[in-house]
């Protein structure tokens, strides 16, 4: 689980990287897209060293994956743009 949150404050840092917006044509994947893939990378480095999944580590993995895209679905939704716009008017 320290593992997973070190992975996640990662999406911070690079949504400050000047130039990484350029990489993605939803605004939330430029952050996402290298964080979920540093993610799997650490995964099957684990398995591939030990032999065995982190089964803990897995379900923890799946469920970042799923609030990603669950906040770039709604980060692009028209009701999100509304409320936003709501506030900051």
């Amino acid at each position: 689980m320290m593992l997973l949150a070190t992975i996640v404050i990662q999406s911070g840092v690079l949504g400050r990287f000047p130039y990484i917006q350029n990489l993605a044509a939803f605004p939330p994947l430029y952050v996402w897209g290298p964080v979920l893939l540093l993610g799997g990378l650490l995964f099957a480095l684990q398995w591939g060293m030990s032999k065995t999944p982190n089964r803990w580590y897995l379900m923890g993995y799946v469920g970042l994956v799923a609030a990603s895209l669950l906040s770039v679905a709604v980060g692009n939704s028209g009701l999100w743009s509304r409320t936003v716009g709501s506030f900051v008017r």
